[in-house]
């Protein structure tokens, strides 16, 4: 018995220590395996039954924080429902998993912005939700759109009319006029009818015209002046008739100069007798009976004495 005991404590002391190294205090290096570079790698970690559920948690939440992959985001927000964990954690899940044309994401995500858990309840935005959930093929989706949507009309009628937002108009921006071929006749005097009206006028206006219009002129400076010349240029070599398509303006402004220029006739006398006509002939004076003369005054004719 002496022999066989340190026998025994020999082979306890082995099978404790293989117990604790294989069992109780596992290497993390052995465990240890290279992470999934792609979304459906996270899948497949946390579609595996056999793995805790810690693992396969944090398996879904990188599948779809770092990957935006929509089962993984559906996953995890379907396990903090079943678990019962934060409404907001599960609004989050179920909201990405909406982003990525997950039906249930939607739908889920519409329920809990109906019930306001998790985030602020909002009736709109719940029926966009349930619409986007029940277009994916979700019949949970259309049938709380359809339940909602009376109450969401009801809602919207209540609320006053929004008075709308009040713009500055724009400053308006000046029309930029075509580019004008000044070779083209029909052009030049259709661009001249839009700033002016034209008229005709005979030879000698219309050569005092073109020497005030003309390089150095007193009118060459003006829009009307430069259009006309050019119109003049082009009829010399056409052989068209700019003298009959003048600025109006031009046309006036010469006869005017024209009528102060020319010399007054005889001004009529302030007071002259002539003979008088038949009417101051039989008019006479009631006293002395002596015909009338007659009187004119400023070209007016008056019967006096």
């Amino acid at each position: 018995m002496a022999r066989k005991a340190p026998e025994r404590l020999t082979m306890l002391a082995v099978a404790l220590a293989a117990f604790a190294v294989f069992s109780v205090t596992p290497v993390p290096a052995l465990l240890a395996q290279p992470e999934p570079t792609t979304a459906e790698g996270w899948r497949e970690i946390w579609r595996d039954n056999d793995r805790p559920q810690d693992e396969r948690n944090r398996a879904a939440e990188i599948g779809c924080d770092r990957f935006n992959d929509g089962p993984s985001c559906l996953r995890r927000g379907t396990v903090a429902a079943i678990f019962r964990e934060d409404h907001a954690l599960q609004y989050r899940y179920y909201s990405a998993a909406c982003r990525n044309d997950m039906a249930g994401g939607c739908y889920r995500k519409g329920e809990l912005q109906y019930k306001g858990l998790g985030t602020e309840k909002d009736l709109n935005w719940a029926l966009i939700a349930f619409d986007n959930a029940c277009r994916m093929g979700e019949p949970m989706g259309c049938k709380w759109k359809e339940r909602i949507l009376p109450e969401v009309r009801a809602s919207l009628a209540s609320q006053p009319a929004a008075t709308p937002p009040t713009f500055r108009p724009a400053p308006a921006k000046p029309a930029t006029p075509p580019a004008l071929d000044m070779e083209d006749y029909g052009a030049i005097i259709a661009r001249l009818e839009q700033v002016t009206t034209l008229t005709a006028v005979g030879s000698i206006t219309c050569d005092e015209i073109r020497r005030r219009t003309g390089e150095g002129g007193a009118w060459s400076r003006t829009e009307e002046a430069r259009l006309w010349n050019a119109a003049d240029r082009v009829d010399y070599r056409a052989g068209k008739t700019a003298c009959n398509r003048v600025p109006r303006a031009f046309a006036t402004q010469i006869e005017k100069e024209n009528l102060a220029a020319r010399p007054q006739a005889n001004p009529v006398p302030q007071s002259t007798y002539s003979s008088c006509d038949s009417t101051c002939q039989r008019e006479k004076t009631i006293r002395d009976n002596t015909p009338r003369r007659c009187w004119v005054s400023n070209g007016r004719r008056i019967c006096n004495k």
